[in-house]
């Protein structure tokens, strides 16, 4: 959401996940590597905007799942990150897959089924931000309910 309170564009998204993922000190102390998970901290959460820092290790990915009503961008801040689709018809489904590296981002809508997972080179970073925010709504839906969700609560402003 911007500071007149409308909700942020695509591009909107896309620059304010570049702009923090580049702004490493509003978020390197968060960074925290679990062996058995990725590991997540909400950095920032309001109804209409929720961003998060995760951080990966080799092998590690999140469920398939469909962010229904919601859109986002991801900010590869170091290492890559591999992304999963798949589009279902009545007949088919047709996978694709897509790797990313540092300093790179995509953004993604409410048609796309996908998952995230580490591309085993190396620790990762990314910054997440969606639109509108499914606080509440997805438990585990990062690091399978291991995740850092401190420190952020409805309406704080901890990176902005």
């Amino acid at each position: 959401m911007t500071s007149d309170g409308s909700v942020l564009s695509d591009a909107g998204l896309l620059r304010l996940t570049c702009e923090l993922g580049a702004q490493r000190e509003l978020w390197r102390d968060h960074v925290h590597h679990d062996p058995t998970a990725p590991h997540d901290v909400r950095l920032h959460v309001q109804p209409e905007l929720e961003i998060w820092l995760v951080c990966w290790l080799d092998g590690q990915t999140l469920p398939l799942r469909d962010p229904v009503a919601c859109r986002g961008c991801i900010f590869i801040a170091e290492g890559s990150l591999t992304e999963r689709i798949v589009e279902i018809s009545q007949t088919w489904s047709v996978p694709r897959t897509y790797t990313r590296g540092a300093n790179t981002a995509f953004c993604f809508d409410g048609d796309r089924i996908h998952s995230i997972g580490h591309a085993n080179d190396g620790p990762a970073l990314s910054i997440h931000a969606h639109t509108p925010s499914r606080a509440g709504s997805h438990r585990g839906i990062f690091g399978q309910g291991r995740s850092g969700r401190a420190p952020a609560r409805a309406g704080d402003l901890v990176v902005i």
